[in-house]
């Protein structure tokens, strides 16, 4: 093909021929030129195709990192909302009349209920902050997206003065409780060791005189609360809809 055009050019030269001449050098010029549109055109759709593709798997990893957000996130709920029932199930015994009825059985699993285990959110974010975010099409939800760490930041801060409070609460537990009854009466301790029971007579019942100790309980129930209807709820719900949108987006054309 290209020694047909020097062949046709030489004749043209040859025969004096100038006119033709650049006509034809023009018509190859524009060959040329349409040729490279060509292959910058190709060249950018397989770039897109591996933008594409690249996109996509992002969209998987994302949408499998927020199935176990909420998973975790429903986790942190479920204990959260344990706490919160079991402290308001024990303050409501303070009043004497209430906590003499009951057996030191019920007041063990009742206080157990409400300090039992920490409220903590671990969610990953390894694939928001893996700096792959640019390869979504959608803004929106890149956007979205960033702002979710920041957000669990700042409840974790929260988060941190609800585990202190309950520490505390623990700590007035051994300080004016007895563990040994407490742990007694709601477990099989036999072979934990050779004495049949406590060599102190005071029992968890005294929480009951302790002003501190319902201050401290009242102030763990609040914060626990709060948690919840300030953070963890609405957390919830915006990972839904994440989760929502990153599916929706998955149903695109790839």
């Amino acid at each position: 093909m290209f020694k047909f055009f020097r062949n046709l050019r030489r004749g043209f030269l040859e025969e004096n021929r100038i006119g033709k001449y650049f006509k034809y050098a023009f018509g190859e010029v524009i060959l040329v030129v349409i040729g490279i549109l060509i292959a910058l055109q190709l060249n950018n759709l397989n770039e897109q195709d591996k933008l594409r593709k690249a996109e996509k798997v992002l969209l998987e990893d994302l949408l499998e990192e927020m199935n176990f957000n909420l998973e975790e996130i429903e986790r942190a709920r479920q204990i959260n909302s344990m706490n919160i029932e079991g402290t308001g199930e024990f303050l409501s015994l303070f009043p004497p009349e209430i906590h003499q009825e009951k057996t030191d059985i019920e007041i063990a699993l009742t206080l157990t209920k409400s300090l039992q285990e920490k409220t903590e959110f671990h969610p990953r974010f390894s694939v928001i902050n893996s700096g792959r975010l640019d390869l979504l099409s959608n803004n929106s939800l890149r956007n979205d997206l960033l702002r979710l760490p920041p957000s669990v930041d700042r409840f974790n801060d929260a988060e941190r003065t609800v585990i202190q409070i309950r520490w505390e609460c623990t700590q007035l537990v051994t300080e004016i409780g007895n563990m040994r009854r407490n742990i007694d009466s709601i477990m099989d301790t036999s072979g934990w060791y050779s004495s049949p029971t406590s060599a102190f007579e005071n029992t968890t019942r005294e929480l009951f005189k302790s002003r501190v100790f319902e201050n401290k309980l009242t102030l763990f129930l609040a914060t626990s609360i709060n948690a919840d209807q300030i953070f963890l709820s609405p957390m919830n719900d915006t990972l839904q809809v994440i989760q929502q949108r990153i599916t929706k987006e998955l149903e695109r054309d790839f």
